[in-house]
């Protein structure tokens, strides 16, 4: 008869010492008292096996043994599902009978709280997304579709819906964002459109009178004079349009460029004001400057802030022509807790609507209403304003109402390590302005005017 032993185990070191101590005893014994030494070795051979046998079917028993994994089932409310809180698209799991079983963080922020055992027909209601529900649901089958839901906010998903355990046994359902991508080609779309059409207005006039001028004018130097006018002042919108369109572009293709020179906004503002006196004057408009000598320095790119200052001052000379005058103004300011310089251009014209004010940014939005007529701008002025703004990591602000001008700032950061404090200090005893600079059109688009 055979004693079959247990295998070893492995990474057990304190059960093979007691069976070599087991062993050693018996020996001893065997020398020590020779006439039990028989019986002594059998009884600590059988205790030796006996405590190895007992630890190898339980390892569990002992301060040794690693504990086994805890196997992953993939029912709902165990611990794994809880990685899905960590992924940034929404995930919602359902039954066969529509049931939610279980929604992720990202899910129940966009969705409102999904309670488990709600029928995700009842939560979504767009029928795109019903049928897509059903569909799935009956074949088992992987399916995936753009869907849009409208409440509370609109966003476009990708809807990635797949079947596990059999027909429709258990869904999971995974919505992958493209409301931003949607929203860029939109207005990439919108700004080919608008760019197109601007360009092709002059266009037309401009042909239109090279034929006239070959045909029923030819020879007539009275209309060739004044159709020549015309197409000069066509010629001299559409460069205006393309050199625009190159700024847009410049800026967009650097804006992850440095902008970190330090500019003296009171020479800047005093260079510009100086540069557009010939503007100035055709509208009969006096330009002032308003800020006390002192320390004017902001971080950013002179020439991009330049064009800003230009942009604001052209405009308001033109569209603010009727109240005569427009003050250009510097003041003490804070940004994100920091300090800063608030560049301020406001006229005492005809203004602008309120409900003009929050879309007056846009790409190719113009307010077309009294003096605006006759100065056909590109639309694009104020969309260059803003773009080099938020690039400079600032603030713009327009505040108007028809008969009461306008006024246009733009805060940024002061130069050096200027505080809070200081700044709230300098305004409060810097220019008097007469203001209330707290007034701010925030959320705008890009655009211009």
């Amino acid at each position: 008869m055979k004693l079959r032993l247990p295998s070893p185990i492995k990474g057990l070191p304190a059960a093979r010492a007691a069976g070599m101590a087991l062993a050693l005893l018996a020996v001893l014994g065997a020398f020590v008292w020779p006439s039990v030494a028989p019986a002594l070795a059998g009884a600590l051979a059988v205790m030796s096996i006996w405590l190895l046998a007992g630890m190898a079917r339980n390892p569990g028993n002992s301060t040794f043994t690693r504990p086994s994994a805890k196997p992953v089932s993939g029912s709902p409310g165990e611990e794994p599902l809880a990685v899905l809180d960590a992924l940034a698209d929404p995930v919602i799991l359902f039954n066969r009978k529509g049931d939610i079983l279980y929604a992720n963080r990202q899910a129940m922020r966009i969705f409102g709280r999904l309670a488990a055992g709600s029928d995700i027909r009842l939560v979504f209601r767009s029928p795109r997304m019903l049928a897509l529900v059903e569909q799935v649901m009956l074949t088992g089958e992987a399916k995936a579709e753009e869907v849009v839901f409208r409440s509370p906010v609109e966003h476009v998903f990708d809807v990635q819906m797949t079947a596990t355990g059999g027909q429709g046994a258990r869904c999971v359902c995974v919505f992958s964002d493209r409301s931003e991508l949607r929203r860029i080609e939109r207005m990439r779309s919108d700004f080919i459109a608008n760019a197109s059409h601007e360009l092709r207005t002059p266009l037309a006039s401009i042909s239109g009178f090279i034929e006239t001028l070959e045909g029923p004018a030819a020879g007539d130097k009275a209309a060739t004079a004044r159709f020549l006018s015309i197409m000069k002042s066509q010629a001299d919108r559409m460069a205006r349009l393309i050199d625009d369109l190159l700024s847009l572009s410049r800026l967009e293709m650097n804006a992850s460029a440095r902008r970190d020179d330090t500019i003296d906004m009171a020479d800047l503002a005093q260079s510009v004001i100086s540069s557009l006196a010939g503007v100035a004057a055709d509208n009969d408009v006096a330009v002032e400057r308003n800020w006390e000598p002192g320390d004017w320095w902001v971080t950013g790119n002179r020439d991009e802030l330049y064009q800003v200052l230009e942009n604001l001052v052209s405009n308001a000379c033109k569209y603010g022509a009727d109240g005569k005058r427009v003050i250009v103004r510097l003041e003490r300011s804070v940004l994100s807790g920091k300090a800063a310089v608030r560049t301020t251009v406001e006229d005492f014209g005809a203004g602008i609507p309120k409900e003009h004010v929050s879309r007056i940014t846009e790409r190719f939005y113009r307010v077309e209403q009294g003096r605006a007529q006759t100065h056909k701008g590109t639309g694009l002025g104020l969309a260059i304003v803003k773009h080099i703004v938020t690039l400079h990591k600032g603030r713009l602000s327009i505040v108007s109402d028809v008969g009461k001008g306008a006024c246009f700032s733009f805060l940024l950061q002061a130069a050096g390590n200027g505080s809070a404090r200081d700044a709230v200090a300098g305004r409060n005893s810097g220019t008097a302005s007469g203001q209330d600079i707290s007034r701010e059109t925030a959320g705008m688009m890009p655009g211009g005017q």
